[in-house]
C-alpha cells in the first residue's frame, strides 16, 4: 500500500522527506512555489461541503490550481471535488445520496475537461461517495471508470471508529469492481492496521498523527512527528509509537 502523510503547511513539505497529502484549502492563497517531493492534492472538499455547502473554486478554477500546482515537485494525482453522503451532511443539505454523486461525477467531468484543454497529465481521482455498498455500486456505473482506475473512496473517515464498516465498504467496492486501484481518504491508525484492509487499497492518507499531537501537547506542525507516523504506517506490525522522544525534543 502506498502512504501519504496528510501535512497542513505546503511551505515545510520538503523538511516531510516522505509522499505527502497537501490540501487546496493550504494552497488556495499561496502565492510562492512550494517544494514537496511525491505529493497528492486534497480538493478539501469535507470542510468546504460540510461548512459552506458548495466549493471555494469552480471546476475551471480548481483546474487551474491543479495545472499550476503540477509544476512543484512530483504531483501525482488530484482528487476530484465529490460531495459527501454521510447521513448527517444529507440532513443538513436537505440531499441524497444519489444527489450527491450525480453533483460529484458532474463536477468530475467538468474538471477533467478543463485540465484536457490546459493540456495537464496530472491524474485526476474520482472519488465514489455513497454509505451502503447499494449506494457505491450505483456511483461505480455513474462514473463509468476505465479499468485500473486509481480511485478513491470517500465517505469512510467517518467510518473509523468501526474498521469492520471501513473493510465493508471496500469490500463491496472491489466485489463490484476489483480492477479498481482502491485510495483511502483519512483513514486512521486502527483502520490502517487491519490486514483486511490493506490488502484492498492501493493507496491511503491520514493526518491522525497531527490529531494525536493535538490531544498530547506535540506539535501538530511537525516534520519529524509527519516522518515518524510515515513509518509507523509503512511498518504496520510493529509497536512503532507515533511520537518518539527524539520528535517530541524537536516538536
Amino acid at each position: 500500500m502506498n502512504f501519504f502523510v496528510g501535512f497542513h503547511h505546503p511551505g515545510r513539505a520538503e523538511q516531510v522527506g516522505r509522499p505527502c497529502m497537501l490540501s487546496a484549502n493550504a494552497l488556495r492563497d499561496r502565492k510562492g512555489d512550494i517544494t514537496p517531493g511525491e505529493w497528492m492534492m486534497d480538493s478539501g472538499a469535507f470542510s468546504q461541503v460540510a461548512g459552506e455547502a458548495g466549493f471555494h473554486d469552480s471546476p475551471a478554477e480548481y483546474a487551474i490550481e491543479i495545472h499550476r500546482w503540477s509544476r512543484c515537485g512530483e504531483l501525482v494525482a488530484a482528487a476530484t471535488q465529490d460531495y459527501m453522503c454521510e447521513p448527517a451532511i444529507l440532513d443538513r443539505l436537505d440531499r441524497n445520496a444519489k444527489e450527491q454523486q450525480e453533483r460529484t461525477v458532474e463536477r468530475y467531468r467538468e474538471i477533467k475537461s478543463h485540465l484536457m484543454r490546459l493540456r495537464s497529465d496530472v491524474h485526476l481521482m474520482p472519488v465514489l461517495q455513497g454509505w451502503d455498498a447499494r449506494h457505491y455500486k450505483r456511483h461505480i456505473k455513474m462514473y463509468d471508470l476505465p479499468e485500473n482506475c486509481w480511485t478513491g473512496v470517500g465517505s469512510v473517515c467517518k467510518r473509523n471508529s468501526t474498521p469492520a464498516d471501513v473493510e465493508r465498504v471496500l469490500r463491496s467496492v472491489k466485489d463490484f469492481r476489483p480492477d479498481l486501484r482502491l485510495h483511502g481518504f483519512g483513514i486512521k491508525t486502527e483502520a490502517l492496521k487491519r490486514p483486511a484492509i490493506r490488502e484492498m487499497l492501493y493507496s491511503a492518507d491520514s493526518m491522525a498523527w497531527s490529531f494525536h499531537a493535538r490531544k498530547s501537547d506535540g506539535d501538530p506542525n511537525s516534520p519529524l512527528a509527519a516522518q515518524e507516523f510515515y513509518d509507523a504506517m509503512m511498518e504496520p506490525t510493529t509497536e512503532t509509537p507515533l511520537f518518539s522522544q527524539e520528535a517530541k525534543a524537536h516538536a
